[in-house]
């Protein structure tokens, strides 16, 4: 429940505080003198759209502050939003300037996201111009929700769609990069089938250069690895200077000095193992030579080879262990590459099972759609008929428009494909016809103004009948209604306020005289400036107000204005 509301320089009021009671409040008050003025204050201080226009001349900022008395309901659905600690009552404000908006809450500064989702919890206000929300029919399905309570299952029906668009999303994306990635994927399996059929071998480089080394000199070696054997071992013709002869004959030698004299041993000795290295030597030489391979086609081979890696090296890197590591990346990318189609199968699957979730929600919201529909025009019509309107006519259809390309659904027993949004498979159309003989129609044809705003107040209190919402605000919506209808609306209204705070601007007198609390709304000059206030009436001054709207305020006016008091006292 508003408690208190406190504005300054804002529009053409300096300050203005106003401390509001429970039950119907009426604003009232000449045309301009402020009435909607003080309303867009409320709405801008529970998070709508900021004008900086409305800042007053001559200031450079705008103060707006709302005290709101919370009810338990209130109080959990706040904690949901910010962790702040609440008592019974929260206070909201908002500071505007030319550059920005600065919101509060409880003295804390938050988004005006936040200040908007909790102003939507504590206060709901409606104008003349929200009349056409009712020719809207995501409206009118949303209003058929909120009359059946079935929020929580249009939420999940949402939450759920969502997915399953996050799911096409991502299958769509998936499928592009697919189709972008198909050179890529050509190029990836052409570089890793050539390194793989190369059978590169990082330690492989050193053992090939040695190779062609013996086989491109393969004739040298021999040449001079026979030299060798001649010099240490002689030849077949002629041994006797050799290596190997000399050591013979000089051992045989020391042989006699070590008869004479036993201390050459050591030299003797020496002199053996000599020659044993040098016949060891010529051993290993003979084995070499032996080995020594003259091969054109090896050696042609084994430079092919070497091509063929230094082909690699250009292309991937510049070692073969740069090539081996491109080779294993460009594995892991080929996976990756070859696996796409199996996220996309996968997505696939997923996306109708998630869409059998989806058609099982969806029968379930539109099987209660279709009951609570009958209820609903059932209590809106006995309303209308409460204020006037004896023939009224108001239907809500509920229409399932098929679509092969959209979603199973189970419909009077008949399982067949229909168009689906967030919201469902329904499309929600409210009729109305004013007189008896004729079909009804949708309202945006053939209800007026005044029809209208009664449909829309019908729709108000039977919907709005939780403590979901305390204070409820209407801005002039009985626009077009006549004072025997002004009459009646003002009952129902001080009905609705039995339930939640009622806030009302009106010109009809017939329903400010059902008000609770009447408020008149004062614009004068002074000084060339000026100034609104607000005086809320008590006693005579609520007459004298009511006959100022009647008429001109004379003693008729007034005597008026008394038994249309006395009538509604006894109306309530």
């Amino acid at each position: 429940m508003l408690k208190l509301l406190s504005i300054s320089n804002f529009a053409i009021i300096d300050h203005l505080e106003l401390e509001i009671g429970p039950g119907l409040n009426v604003f009232t008050g000449e045309t301009g003198a402020g009435k909607s003025i003080i309303i867009d204050a409320l709405s801008l201080v529970i998070g709508q759209k900021t004008d900086r226009s409305a800042i007053q001349h001559g200031h450079k900022d705008a103060q707006i502050e709302a005290v709101f008395e919370l009810t338990s309901y209130q109080k959990d659905q706040i904690k949901t939003l910010i962790d702040i600690e609440i008592d019974n009552e929260i206070i909201l404000s908002r500071r505007i300037n030319e550059r920005r908006s600065v919101c509060r809450i409880d003295g804390m500064i938050v988004r005006v996201g936040v200040l908007q989702n909790i102003g939507m919890i504590v206060c709901e206000i409606h104008g003349q111009g929200d009349q056409a929300y009712l020719v809207n029919s995501d409206q009118q399905l949303l209003v058929l929700d909120e009359y059946g309570q079935i929020q929580d299952t249009r939420k999940q029906m949402n939450e759920e769609f969502n997915r399953l668009k996050a799911m096409r999303e991502e299958i769509m994306k998936l499928e592009q990069q697919r189709s972008q990635s198909q050179e890529r994927a050509e190029l990836v399996h052409f570089q890793m089938n050539e390194i793989s059929s190369a059978q590169v071998d990082v330690n492989e480089e050193s053992g090939l250069k040695s190779a062609i080394d013996r086989f491109s000199n393969a004739l040298e070696l021999k040449r001079l690895v026979t030299q060798a054997i001649q010099i240490f071992s002689g030849d077949e013709n002629d041994s006797r200077l050799s290596v190997e002869n000399l050591l013979r004959e000089g051992g045989a030698f020391l042989e006699h000095v070590y008869k004479i004299d036993s201390s050459t041993k050591s030299l003797t000795e020496l002199a053996e193992n000599s020659l044993f290295n040098i016949e060891d030597v010529v051993r290993r030489l003979r084995d070499y030579e032996n080995s020594i391979e003259v091969n054109p086609v090896e050696l042609e081979r084994l430079e092919e080879r070497v091509v063929i890696l230094n082909e690699m090296k250009r292309k991937y890197g510049n070692t073969l262990q740069e090539v081996v590591r491109y080779r294993d990346k460009i594995k892991l990318e080929l996976e990756e590459l070859d696996t796409s189609e199996n996220k996309i199968q996968n997505l696939r699957e997923i996306q109708i099972e998630q869409k059998r979730r989806l058609s099982i929600i969806a029968s379930t919201l539109s099987i209660k759609r279709k009951k609570l529909s009958k209820l609903l025009e059932t209590k809106v019509e006995s309303y209308l008929k409460g204020v006037g309107m004896k023939n009224a006519q108001f239907k809500v259809l509920i229409d399932n428009r098929k679509d092969e390309e959209g979603l199973p659904v189970s419909v009077n027993g008949n399982t067949d494909s229909y168009s689906y949004g967030p919201d469902g498979i329904d499309e929600v159309k409210m009729l109305f016809l004013a007189n008896k003989n004729h079909s009804p129609l949708p309202l945006s044809q053939v209800a007026s103004g005044g029809e209208l705003s009664r449909i829309m107040l019908a729709i108000f209190v039977t919907v709005n009948s939780s403590d979901a919402k305390s204070t409820l605000v209407f801005d002039e919506i009985d626009s077009g209604v006549g004072g025997r209808t002004g009459t009646i609306i003002g009952q129902k209204l001080r009905d609705l306020s039995n339930q939640r705070q009622v806030i009302c601007v009106t010109h009809l007198p017939q329903l400010a005289s059902f008000a609770n609390n009447h408020w008149s709304i004062i614009k004068k000059e002074s000084n060339d400036r000026i100034i609104v206030s607000a005086c809320l009436l008590k006693g005579d001054e609520v007459v004298k107000e009511l006959g100022l709207m009647i008429a001109s305020g004379d003693k008729t006016s007034d005597i008026a204005a008394r038994a249309m008091i006395d009538q509604a006292k006894s109306q309530v």
